[in-house]
């Protein structure tokens, strides 16, 4: 209970509101810029108005939950779990809509990625941002990713059988390990926190 409205104090108080709001609003703003000023001189990047919105929400959205939830810390694993975390899920989301992790953007099997985010996102609210817990989703956010590597390659070799696999396995073995390189952090700090 004391977690939740040290939680809710941080978001609504005046100083800690603008401070949670202002720096990822402009932190993802200056990001957006980067691919606006290379749109002024290359014909490789193109940019449509919804993708400077959707980049826009997602940064944001991202820099504004490490503000709330690092505020929260008590010690340094925390806060690092919390970054890492929070990098995760922005690289899974951005490559996603950008690139796609299995073959390119538009395969259906990258799909099954937000079903990660969205473990790690609902476990996270439902952990109450409490150490111990939070170990545990990060954990189950490390193994359903592996599966639904293990599955969406195993998918996607069959369909595209010349197709190397390589580069796609090591960026999800980058991701898995990310992910549980933060549960054990978290772990760590919940002998401290907790």
């Amino acid at each position: 209970m004391e977690n939740s409205s040290k939680l809710k104090s941080i978001i609504t108080s005046p100083s800690s509101l603008s401070e949670a709001v202002i720096a990822p609003a402009v932190g993802a703003f200056l990001i957006i810029m980067i691919p606006l000023i290379a749109m002024q001189f290359t014909s490789e990047v193109v940019w449509t108005t919804s993708d400077f919105i959707i980049a826009w929400t997602i940064l944001f959205s991202i820099g504004f939950a490490f503000q709330a939830i690092g505020k929260r810390a008590k010690n340094s694993s925390y806060k690092f779990a919390t970054g890492i975390a929070a990098f995760t899920t922005l690289f899974v989301i951005w490559s996603n809509l950008a690139v796609g992790i299995i073959g390119n953007e538009d395969n259906p099997l990258n799909l099954m990625y937000f079903g990660v985010v969205l473990l790690m996102v609902f476990g996270s609210y439902i952990a109450q941002l409490k150490a111990k817990a939070m170990s545990k989703v990060l954990f189950a956010s490390a193994v359903l990713h592996a599966l639904v590597s293990i599955i969406g390659l195993s998918i996607f070799s069959t369909q595209n059988p010349g197709y190397t696999i390589v580069n796609i396995a090591i960026i999800n073995v980058v991701l898995v390990t990310m992910w549980a390189v933060s549960g054990l952090l978290y772990g760590k700090a919940s002998e401290v926190v907790d």
